[in-house]
């Protein structure tokens, strides 16, 4: 049941903290907010609280938009935010805006803090930003960093990552199977020998020796191809170059694409496919049930292909030991720690 918004009596409020000068009780909502209120969806999203001028004053993220937000408006909120009494008198409008996971809203609310600087958002109010790949691919020798704050330059931006593990991951793997230079701009000046990355076949050196710049580009696009998500594209490619250098006799190369086709298909096995093309398409579905049909149109853009479908592995070992211990689907006596207890029981 949705309440109207209490004033509190024991604290005197600013102008700026309570802008509504009506009496003393009980203030009904904006009609605005309560339709809103009352169409909300139940998807993952983020929501902006405004008041009557239109000015920005919270934004928040929610798993569900509709349990959250109509959660502050709800009476025996567990909410005990000193703020929240009067953000909820101060409301003259609300937006929401839907996002396709939690990580989309998780970055979207960063996003939306450091752009309107909200008066009652806290947190996520300084300058740090997500964690960004960076291709310079206006330096005549690009290579791949990890930016935070990404700048108005002719460089290329993949991301942000929600997760820094997952960004230094996908840099991991692209310095180990793409033959990018990995040191600064003024390394590459100064080095008057080839360094580490080049004994292990992961540099050309271009900072000493003479590099083909048309075999370098090739790295450079290979590299964009994988991180925009185009593996179809990028493994046709690689392919070619692949066939072209063997058959000039040119097997270092050849193998060293290879190893670049291995790498992309072990990306794909690891992603649930749901389209075999990168081709950007629209895709309908037809749900019947009785005498009713639900049809829903879904657009699927190159480079987005799903979730990963497979469990961890200390979920699987979880599984595992609660159905010994409960006798379901193992034999009695095969949990690790009667296999320990009857070895020891032998040793003795």
């Amino acid at each position: 049941m949705l309440r109207s918004v209490p004033r509190r009596s024991g604290r005197a409020l600013t102008t700026a903290e309570e802008p509504d000068q009506d009496g003393p009780g009980e203030r009904p909502l904006p009609e605005c907010v309560s339709q809103k209120l009352d169409g909300l969806p139940p998807s993952p999203g983020c929501y902006v609280f405004r008041d009557r001028k239109g000015e920005v004053l919270y934004v928040g993220k929610a798993k569900s938009l509709r349990s959250r937000v109509r959660s502050y408006f709800q009476d025996g909120t567990s909410d005990t935010r000193a703020f929240i009494p009067i953000l909820l008198r101060a409301i003259g409008d609300l937006e929401t805006i839907v996002t396709g996971s939690e990580k989309e809203a998780a970055i979207l609310e960063n996003s939306l803090i450091k752009e309107q600087k909200p008066r009652y958002n806290v947190k996520l109010r300084d300058d740090k930003e997500f964690l960004t790949l960076r291709l310079t691919t206006g330096h005549e020798w690009p290579r791949l960093e990890l930016v935070r704050r990404p700048e108005g330059d002719r460089s290329r931006y993949f991301g942000p990552y929600h997760s820094a593990t997952a960004a230094r991951r996908t840099l991991h793997l692209v310095e180990k199977h793409f033959q990018l230079r990995t040191c600064s701009d003024r390394e590459l000046l100064s080095r008057k020998r080839p360094c580490l990355q080049f004994q292990i076949k992961r540099c050309p050196a271009p900072c000493v020796y003479a590099v083909d710049p048309a075999l370098y580009a090739e790295q450079v696009r290979s590299v964009s191809l994988f991180l925009d998500g185009r593996h179809d594209e990028l493994r046709r490619e690689l392919e070619a170059r692949m066939s072209e250098a063997s058959q000039g006799f040119e097997y270092e190369l050849a193998a060293m694409y290879r190893d670049q086709i291995r790498a992309v298909d072990l990306v794909r096995q690891s992603q649930r496919v749901v389209a075999i093309t990168d081709r950007d398409q629209d895709v309908l579905g037809l749900y019947r049930q009785g005498s009713g049909e639900l049809l829903s149109r879904a657009h699927g853009d190159p480079g987005r292909r799903g979730r990963r479908g497979v469990p961890p592995r200390a979920l699987r070992r979880r599984r595992r030991r609660q159905r010994a211990h409960t006798g379901r689907g193992a034999p009695a006596g095969s949990s690790r720690r009667c296999r320990r207890r009857r070895r020891m029981a032998h040793r003795s």
